[in-house]
């Protein structure tokens, strides 16, 4: 009975992750269980959609026709009733084929081809912002995680300093006070630990949001290297015009052009040709099998077609501003996350040194506190001290990692 027993318990326990998930399996999932990148990927098949009906434009139509009409045929002369019959019956294949419309078509065509580079850039742009968003989360995530994990360890420390100080103060060498006060500083801690595992909690459901796995597992810091950060601060400023969202304004205006083209085609003229074969018709056109008919019109008077063209040059105009302004905005967000990230390296650092002096200084203390030549109140503060820095270290660690993402987001590469 064991077995089945504990079989079941397998089955109706939780799923869990034995291995910590990456920053890129995250995001992996991420792609399928967010609807911004699909929702996208369907904008651009409308695009495509579109682009087929522009195209259908400028190819020939065909359609089958069949028709009878029945009508009153008094007449007494055999000449009438051929003229005038009571049924006429007619089918026929109808072809429509637009020779020349201003070019129009062609160019509002292209425009279409322009929108689509444009979708595509801003499918990455999708991406990017969804890379983003699953890298803040997971970061904080990371961040309460190691909060929690050196929280965790600073306690075990001082709680371990609780006993010795218990002993030394069965010898002599520490007022009750002191114990006491050192303590009360422990269970400070221990209340602080409580709240980071709250923090990370909640950080943790944000990441099963946005891929769906729940229990979420541990993130991780590994895995985290960018070789494109390898490369000099002029190259990486050479990606300003490669992000998506000035490479889809680039199009946006080429779009934009070809529009203003395309309206100026209204007022030039238009030709067709349609042309006619009748599988079955009667009375006096029974044996026309075939019939061609053009047709020419000339523009002369139309304020609409005007207004047209005046409209899409506005445009135009906006998207080469927006287009000035999306550069400057991608400069200043590249410079600004570069400086962050050549600043994060130098606190990361030097924070780990700072964190290796206090770490030895709180342990020469302790050694002294033990000898009984400094007060207590000198070993606390040295504790407290070393107790910070060793939060301040991972602060530093998360926020290099958070600039190095960033920085490769500002240069429009998806990690």
């Amino acid at each position: 009975m064991k077995w089945p027993l504990a079989l079941l318990c397998l089955l109706v326990s939780p799923i869990t992750w034995a291995n910590p998930l990456t920053l890129k399996q995250v995001f992996e999932k991420s792609l399928t269980y967010q609807e911004a990148v699909p929702l996208k990927e369907e904008q651009i098949r409308e695009t495509r959609a579109q682009i087929a009906g522009i195209t259908a434009k400028v190819l020939p139509h065909i359609t089958a026709h069949a028709s009878e009409e029945l009508q009153d045929n008094d007449v007494n002369s055999t000449f009438g009733s051929e003229i005038v019959r009571f049924s006429t019956p007619e089918a026929n294949l109808k072809i429509t084929q637009p020779l020349f419309h201003g070019l129009s078509e062609f160019h509002a065509l292209k425009a279409a081809k322009y929108t689509l580079k444009a979708q595509d850039a801003q499918l990455t742009r999708a991406k990017l912002l969804l890379f983003n968003d699953v890298a803040q989360a997971y970061l904080n995530a990371l961040d309460a995680k190691l909060t929690v994990d050196a929280t965790q360890k600073l306690l075990t420390t001082s709680r371990a300093t609780d006993a010795e100080m218990d002993n030394w103060f069965k010898i002599g060498k520490v007022r009750e006070s002191d114990v006491v006060a050192h303590k009360a500083q422990t269970a400070l801690l221990a209340a602080q630990l409580e709240t980071y595992k709250g923090i990370k909690d909640t950080s943790y459901e944000v990441l099963s949001f946005l891929d769906g796995v729940s229990p979420h597992p541990d993130p991780t810091s590994e895995n985290m290297v960018f070789p494109i950060l390898s490369q000099s601060d002029s190259e990486i400023l050479n990606y300003i015009n490669n992000t998506p969202e000035v490479v889809a304004q680039k199009q946006q205006v080429a779009a934009a052009k070809k529009t203003v083209t395309a309206k100026k085609g209204y007022l030039l003229p238009q030709a067709d040709v349609e042309g006619n074969y009748y599988a079955y018709r009667t009375g006096l056109s029974k044996n026309v099998d075939w019939d061609v008919t053009f047709r020419m019109e000339m523009p002369v008077f139309n304020l609409e077609n005007y207004a047209a063209i005046k409209q899409a040059k506005s445009q135009k105009k906006q998207q080469d501003l927006i287009l000035a302004n999306t550069i400057k905005q991608s400069e200043s967000t590249l410079k600004q996350k570069l400086a962050l990230y050549k600043s994060s390296i130098k606190q990361k650092n030097t924070m780990a040194t700072a964190g290796n002096l206090a770490k030895q200084a709180y342990d020469l203390k302790k050694q002294d506190l033990n000898l009984g030549q400094i007060s207590t109140v000198d070993f606390l503060s040295s504790e407290k001290n070393y107790f910070e820095t060793y939060l301040n270290k991972k602060d530093t660690l998360v926020n290099y990692l958070r600039s190095k993402i960033e920085l490769v987001l500002a240069m429009g590469v998806l990690p």
